[in-house]
C-alpha cells in the first residue's frame, strides 16, 4: 500500500460514525484495488478479436488481414469512443487526448484460429469501472449491430454516421478476406461469433446502407412527452410524431410543459437503405429549443 493510502486508512480509522467509517474504507479499498492493477502491470486486459479463417493453420493469419481488421478495430473505437464523450465532428482528426486516452494495446496474440487480446494501459483506467467500459460497450453494441439486436438508425443515434462507416468498413474487409470474426467482453464474460457466411449477409445489408446529414432542421410541435432516462423529447409534429435526442444533461433541469408547442434546432441524421428512409433527430443544446 502506497503511503498517501496508508495515511487516508488512518484518518478513515479515526472516524467515529460506524457507518462513515464503512463508507470511507469501501472506497479505500477500491483505491487499493485500483493501486495493485497498475503496479502489476502497465495493460489490463479487456476485450479478444478471435479471427476465424479456413485457409490457414490455428495460431496463423496473413498480414494484410490482420493489419487491415486491427486498423478497422481501431477506427471503430476511436469514432464510437469520441461520440460518447461527445466529439461530433463528422470529418476531421479526432482530438489527439481523445485518441491518447483510449489506445487499446496488443497484450497478447494466442492460437484458436487467431485470437488479438486487447487492452488499455493502467495509466488510462479510472477508479471508476463503468468509466473503463466505454471502450467495452462501442465492440458490444457493433456485436449487438452485427447480431441484429441494435438496428442501423439506433447505432447512428447512439454514436455517429463516421462509427457506422467504420463498422462498414470493417465488415466489408472481413468478407473481401472471407473471414469470420469473434467479439469477446472479458469484463462481462461474454461473447458474439459471426460464421464468414454471416459476414457476407451483413455486408449485403450495410453495402445497401448509407447516412445522409441535414443540418440546422427545424422540427415544430406540440410536446407529448419528455423521457430523461433518454433525454428524448417527444412532439406531434404536421409530419406526425418526432423523437428529439437531447445532448445536453441540462434537459434534466428544464421545464417543459406537455401540449405547448416548440420549436427545436436540430441536426437530422437520413439512414437510407433501398427506397427505406429512417430519420434520426439530434439537438445538441437545451437552448435550442424554444416555446412558441
Amino acid at each position: 500500500m502506497s503511503t498517501e493510502l496508508k495515511i487516508l486508512e488512518d484518518r478513515a480509522n479515526k472516524v467515529s460514525n460506524d457507518e462513515l467509517r464503512a463508507m470511507l474504507h469501501m472506497g479505500l479499498e477500491s483505491m487499493r484495488e485500483f493501486e495493485e492493477a497498475i503496479n502489476s502491470s502497465n495493460v489490463k486486459s479487456m476485450l479478444s478479436i478471435r479471427l476465424l479463417s479456413e485457409n490457414l493453420p490455428s495460431g496463423q493469419i496473413g498480414l494484410r488481414q490482420l493489419s487491415e481488421t486491427l486498423k478497422s478495430v481501431e477506427s471503430i473505437q476511436e469514432n464510437g469512443i469520441a461520440s460518447c464523450i461527445g466529439f461530433e465532428g463528422k470529418r476531421g482528426q479526432i482530438p489527439k487526448d481523445i485518441l491518447n486516452r483510449n489506445e487499446l494495446i496488443i497484450t497478447s496474440t494466442r492460437a484458436g484460429s487467431f485470437i488479438i487480446d486487447l487492452g488499455l494501459k493502467t495509466n488510462q483506467l479510472s477508479i471508476f469501472d463503468r468509466e473503463n467500459n466505454i471502450a467495452i460497450n462501442v465492440m458490444n453494441d457493433v456485436s449487438d449491430l452485427l447480431e441484429g439486436t441494435i438496428d442501423i438508425p439506433e447505432f447512428v443515434e447512439t454514436y455517429s454516421s463516421r462509427t457506422f462507416n467504420s463498422v462498414k468498413q470493417l465488415v466489408s474487409r472481413l468478407n473481401k478476406e472471407k473471414l469470420g470474426i469473434e467479439i469477446q467482453d472479458k469484463l462481462n464474460n461474454s461473447n458474439k461469433l459471426f460464421a464468414k457466411e454471416q459476414i457476407v449477409e451483413i455486408n449485403k445489408k450495410f453495402k445497401d446502407t448509407h447516412i445522409e446529414k441535414q443540418e440546422n432542421i427545424i422540427v415544430q410541435g406540440k410536446l407529448i412527452k419528455v423521457d430523461l432516462s433518454t433525454q428524448k423529447i417527444t412532439l406531434d409534429t404536421q409530419e406526425g410524431i418526432v423523437n428529439v435526442k437531447v445532448n445536453d444533461p441540462e434537459i434534466k433541469s428544464l421545464h417543459l410543459t406537455t401540449n405547448e408547442e416548440y420549436q427545436i434546432k436540430t441536426s437530422v441524421k437520413v439512414v437510407i437503405r433501398r427506397t427505406q428512409h429512417t430519420f434520426t433527430y439530434v439537438t445538441s443544446s437545451v437552448r435550442n429549443i424554444v416555446e412558441i
